[in-house]
């Protein structure tokens, strides 16, 4: 395979609004779209990124294990898994 990368592991993606965002505090808190949005957009995006860009050469795998997003459409991985994953990459 050529430059580049074969795997990509997304930390922190449980796309659960009520858990809010890290980065906003208090007033300054923007309202979470997740809700309203997951269904229309967020979901059918990565079911095509499922379906059309990952492939035995090319794998996409979600770290949180509490995400909404599902398993079938991104693989979860806890830490032992992810561990395994990389001693045998």
């Amino acid at each position: 395979m050529g430059p580049g990368f074969s795997q990509v592991f997304v930390v922190g993606m449980d796309l659960d609004p009520s858990k809010g965002r890290f980065y906003e505090q208090g007033g300054d808190a923007v309202p979470s779209r997740l809700d309203g949005d997951y269904e229309d957009y967020i979901l059918p995006c990565f079911e095509r990124m499922a379906q059309r860009v990952v492939n035995p050469n090319f794998r996409v795998y979600n770290l949180s294990l509490e995400s909404r997003l599902p398993s079938s459409v991104v693989p979860k991985l806890n830490l032992d898994q992810l561990d395994t994953l990389l001693a045998s990459s």
